[in-house]
């Protein structure tokens, strides 16, 4: 074992972090980073592209290392340009992704990371109420978060405060400027690999579809709160078919009976893809789609990825965290006034530490009385489709 201490003798508090004065310093001598990113969402993952994008950048000689879940692993992968190794999350206490947790595990993980004597850890996990003190465990010669208000805050210099209202992929990309590796960038990316391609060529020719012009519905949300109801995807759906357009319903192996059960309310027919296709090839069908109609969640951050049309539906869930940032293309609608009085303020917040972040309470405020009207989207997808 390196020079470290082993994690439990170290006291968190005790870690002196390093002022350097001028953050250009780092720049000379960050020659290994460390990310810390162990959430299990798509959206989770391409939100911190364009923040992992800038520090290869202005680090583009850095060795950067990203510490995440097994299953964004083939993600990570994708992206060898901004990543160069993917290393498996092991558990923390307050961190209930990995469970049971072994302690023996978690201790022989930290020391090895401590003897690669890493130059900066970045948490870009959440708040900080638990993953601060993994990632200062760390060992890094410097190590940058985020802080909740009035909790503890590691170090003045390299420590910004969390707040839950910012958009997730605007408070990595002000952490990163902190030290000095800003940009202006803040598109996502998502790569496609030829056979990808080909392949989602030869399903679209299969269906029949060909070059013919179509539209995407994606009903399914890890949350049942966010899920707009099946019965508003059904109208949006006939209003596609009535146009002459061609729908195809997507979502991954756990909402196939809701691809299932929403084909069957629509009547003319159409394609479910529902649990039938690995992630690059969805992402290569989107890509040729029209448009994207979806919940908030990941493939609502895909189709932002690939650049294409979409709408996001909103219930459930902040849109000034999550919501798209290319308004022009990526539109969103939510129905705010459903809160107590307009505004995310008003309801109460409690600490949830799956995410290490700052949940709404009183979600089920949103029902789906409250939700956005069928009417609306076929409003806004009638602007998308003219384009």
């Amino acid at each position: 074992m390196g020079s470290n201490p082993t994690p439990s003798a170290m006291s968190v508090q005790d870690i002196e972090q390093p002022a350097i004065n001028s953050r250009t310093k780092t720049v000379g001598f960050v020659t290994k980073v460390v990310v810390v990113r162990a959430l299990p969402g798509l959206g989770d993952f391409l939100l911190g592209i364009p923040a992992l994008r800038a520090l290869k950048k202005h680090l583009p000689y850095a060795h950067m290392s990203f510490i995440g879940l097994p299953s964004v692993k083939d993600l990570a992968d994708r992206f060898p340009n901004y990543i160069d190794e993917f290393i498996e999350f092991k558990g923390w206490p307050g961190i209930p992704e990995v469970q049971p947790l072994e302690a023996k595990q978690i201790s022989s993980f930290i020391s090895k990371i401590q003897d690669r004597e890493f130059d900066l850890a970045l948490q870009f996990q959440g708040s900080g109420i638990t993953s601060n003190s993994f990632t200062l465990l760390l060992g890094a010669k410097i190590t940058s978060g985020f802080f909740l208000p009035g909790q503890w805050r590691p170090n003045k210099e390299y420590f910004i405060e969390y707040n839950s209202k910012d958009h997730e992929s605007l408070r990595l990309m002000n952490l990163v400027s902190l030290l000095g590796f800003s940009s202006d960038n803040v598109d996502l990316e998502f790569p496609v690999s030829d056979l990808e391609i080909k392949q989602a060529d030869q399903i679209l020719d299969q269906l029949s579809i060909g070059d013919s012009p179509f539209v995407c519905l994606h009903p399914g949300a890890n949350s049942e709160i966010r899920r707009w109801p099946l019965s508003n995807f059904a109208s949006v759906g006939n209003f596609l078919t009535s146009l002459g357009y061609k729908v195809i319903l997507t979502g991954n192996k756990s909402e196939v009976f809701l691809t299932k059960e929403l084909s069957q309310l629509i009547p003319a027919p159409v394609v479910d893809l529902g649990g039938k296709t690995s992630l690059g090839v969805l992402a290569a069908i989107l890509s040729r789609s029209k448009a994207l109609i979806s919940n908030d969640t990941g493939i609502a951050h895909l189709g932002a990825a690939l650049h294409i049309p979409s709408i996001t539906i909103f219930q459930g869930s902040d849109p000034s965290r999550w919501a798209p940032l290319n308004k022009a293309l990526n539109r969103s609608l939510a129905k705010i006034d459903s809160f107590d009085d307009g505004s995310i303020e008003s309801i109460p917040k409690i600490r949830c530490l799956q995410n290490d972040c700052v949940y709404l309470q009183k979600r089920n405020l949103v029902s789906s009385s409250k939700s956005v009207e069928p009417g609306e989207v076929i409003i806004l997808l009638e602007e998308v489709l003219k384009g």
